[in-house]
């Protein structure tokens, strides 16, 4: 059976083959200047194929394009977002203040924001839950919504 593209590959595809048109690139001028053949420049655009976070980077570069613009049309959640609390917020801002490089940090949170609108159209895990006195497991209360 043949596995059938992820919905994220396909949005970041299109918008790939979107812009690399406007820059006036054949899929193999782009995959010259990418260091990739024109085959999986293909592969990337019709979203058969994933591409990893460098090779984003790269494409982004080239393109002259953030990181978020290929990402955008995924949509975007409105349901609450969990926070981080205890050790992950700490390395997590540990892991930032690490950063030296404004423009890192700046593609960092670009990328975060994308992983958000990916997060949002991407199926979710079952809701917590939690065990009440007698270990019946129960779902835990929705928050309140204003």
């Amino acid at each position: 059976m043949e596995d059938l593209p992820e919905p994220v590959d396909l949005v970041i595809g299109k918008a790939l083959r979107k812009r690399r048109m406007q820059m006036g690139y054949s899929q193999g001028d782009l995959g010259v200047k990418v260091k990739l053949g024109f085959q999986q420049v293909r592969k990337y655009e019709r979203g058969e194929s994933s591409i990893s976070v460098p090779k984003l980077l790269q494409f982004c570069e080239t393109l002259q394009v953030p990181i978020g613009y290929f990402f955008k049309d995924l949509g975007h959640s409105t349901a609450p977002l969990p926070t981080l609390t205890g050790r992950d917020a700490a390395e997590m801002q540990q892991l930032f203040d690490a950063l030296h490089n404004p423009d890192v940090r700046r593609a960092l949170l670009e990328l975060a924001r994308a992983l958000v609108r990916v997060d949002s159209v991407t199926p979710t895990v079952e809701p917590p839950v939690t065990r009440s006195e007698s270990g019946v497991k129960r779902p835990l209360p929705e928050p309140a919504t204003p």
